[in-house]
């Protein structure tokens, strides 16, 4: 059963923004349009931000690697690890607070790399969304807060939004963080993105006018830190001014 998108408008600001960029392997790569979210009058098609306690239903969480690294449920940042959540990494080293995104303090998901240890082979863990129907919409956009922390794998190319328009036969993927590529430069290393980051993604080419749309969050790695993810909204994409920031902070370490 697919979700029939809602259409009313909303006006919707963030203070502040990131950008993300389509995969280069991709025939559309380039297509992607980065901004920060936010126009007045914007349709809003669905809006997530976890605040029910759960991972919603119809939302899956998967990992075919076979090591089991799934995306879990965390009803307070500050909790630390315990409890489905990740730890803080409030060390002197890593210098990170409590997840910060909008609505956080009201629940979010979360993938905790560092509590699955060193494994054989990297994970690659799935968050995936119910089916939805863009049938009726002319062009998708997707904004989202996160947070993440690598370690072995840089993020930039393993740090993934797909999306598919045929429930999941084929998919198109989307990096999310760009230019975060740990242990580049060396010394210093990057590790960690802004807390929160801010994505926006126009996924028109994939998903406006289809009903069959899934959009899954897949992170590739082995013994990392953390991904955290809050505030979802799905809208229509309107022109507006570019606004683009670095979306990682910069780490010394040993």
């Amino acid at each position: 059963m697919s979700i029939r998108i809602l259409f009313y408008s909303f006006f919707l600001t963030v203070s502040s923004y990131s950008w993300s960029a389509e995969r280069s392997d991709h025939p559309n790569s380039g297509e992607s349009t980065n901004r920060g979210t936010g126009s007045p009058g914007q349709i809003i098609y669905y809006s997530e931000d976890f605040g029910d306690g759960q991972i919603p239903p119809g939302w899956t969480t998967t990992d075919p690697s076979g090591n089991n690294a799934l995306w879990t449920y965390c009803a307070d940042p500050t909790t630390g690890q315990a409890n489905g959540c990740p730890p803080l990494w409030d060390d002197g080293l890593n210098a990170q607070v409590a997840f910060a995104a909008t609505t956080a303090t009201n629940g979010f998901v979360t993938l905790d790399s560092d509590a699955i240890g060193n494994i054989p082979s990297p994970h690659i863990s799935q968050l995936t969304m119910p089916l939805l129907d863009f049938s009726l919409a002319t062009s998708v956009g997707i904004s989202f807060e996160g947070h993440i922390g690598v370690y072995s794998l840089p993020a930039d190319t393993n740090a993934l939004l797909r999306v598919s328009n045929d429930a999941g036969i084929s998919w198109t993927e989307y990096f999310v963080y760009p230019g975060l590529v740990t242990g580049s430069p060396a010394p210093p290393t990057v590790r960690w993105s802004f807390n929160p980051s801010v994505s926006f993604i126009d996924i028109s080419s994939v998903a406006a006018g289809n009903a069959d749309v899934l959009i899954q969050w897949q992170w590739t790695g082995s013994f990392e830190y953390l991904w955290s993810l809050d505030d979802i909204i799905i809208t229509d994409v309107v022109p507006s001014d570019l606004i683009f920031a670095n979306d990682f902070e910069v780490i010394e370490t040993p």
